[in-house]
């Protein structure tokens, strides 16, 4: 019966602050909304090239590491814009106040009956039922904490720039025949809403990669070892290139061709670790795949 109370209590307490709770996140919905709108838009379009190049792939490859790796960056564009969904959910009304309290209610409710009515034999399964659903309002409590954390800490994440790094198909997997001689370009995009200042580019290329020209003026090849770990992948001994690409204007890309890149002569996928720095960010970390076949 202790327990019961507890909840009871506890249910009663949390429905107390839910309110309040509403009334601050609703300060950031209208902003988070319409940020949240625009961010969804822009995933679209790129979600839709996706689809259109899996359909061309499948149709005239059969490449299937190449596919796959679309896949994979496919199911990455349908897990963020799920994010960017939950993120308004919890900062509505419904998110922040209806169901929260609806299950606070349950709880309640349960408790009530488990000290007033329930049988010995019936507090057990009370007790569960009250602590469930105390849970899961729980949660949505701390769903929308987080999102008013992240709307209030964090506002100027949304005007910093935002990096996608690509081959000129817009893929990060490109195939070529082993041990030959290739020329391609490595596309660099500003995804964020203001210009990204002083931009540079760190590419690593495997030992088995021979890379003995570069198209860019202002770039330099190291062959010293860059010991870093980007995305998993250690870089030591790898040729690691060095681009300076400036500043890259809003949805605007620029490009890094690279001349008489020698494919190594044995078969398989090979990871290119990818860094970008920016005055205004953290280094963004991206992994290309180059299939040897």
């Amino acid at each position: 019966m202790t327990i019961l109370q507890f909840l009871a209590y506890l249910a009663i307490g949390l429905i107390s602050v839910t309110i309040p709770t509403y009334a601050i996140s609703i300060t950031y919905l209208g902003r988070e909304t319409e940020g949240t709108l625009k961010e969804l838009e822009r995933r679209r379009g790129r979600f839709s090239d996706k689809l259109d190049e899996l359909r061309n792939r499948i149709q005239h490859e059969t490449s299937t590491t190449a596919i796959q790796a679309l896949k994979e960056e496919i199911s990455l564009f349908e897990k963020e814009e799920e994010r960017l969904k939950n993120r308004l959910f919890f900062l509505s009304a419904k998110g922040a106040v209806f169901f929260p309290v609806v299950f606070y209610i349950m709880s309640l409710g349960a408790s009530l009956y488990g000290i007033v009515y329930a049988t010995n034999e019936q507090v057990f399964p009370t007790l569960l039922g009250a602590a469930f659903s105390l849970f899961v309002g729980l949660a949505l409590l701390w769903g929308t904490l987080h999102g008013v954390e992240e709307a209030a800490l964090r506002p100027e994440d949304k005007l910093l720039p935002a990096f996608t790094v690509t081959f000129i198909d817009g893929t990060t997997t490109c195939s070529f025949p082993a041990d030959t001689l290739q020329i391609f370009q490595i596309l660099v995009r500003n995804n964020g809403e203001v210009m990204a200042k002083c931009v540079e580019a760190l590419i690593a290329f495997p030992p088995d990669f021979e890379v003995p020209s570069v198209s860019q003026p202002e770039a330099r090849l190291s062959t010293q070892p860059a010991d870093r770990v980007i995305h998993g992948i250690s870089t030591r001994g790898y040729d690691t290139l060095w681009v300076k690409l400036n500043e890259i204007h809003s949805t605007i890309m620029k490009s890094i061709p690279l001349s008489d890149v020698k494919i190594p002569a044995r078969q398989g996928a090979y990871k290119i670790p990818v860094l970008i720095f920016s005055e205004q960010t953290k280094p963004s970390e991206h992994v290309l795949t180059i299939e040897a076949n």
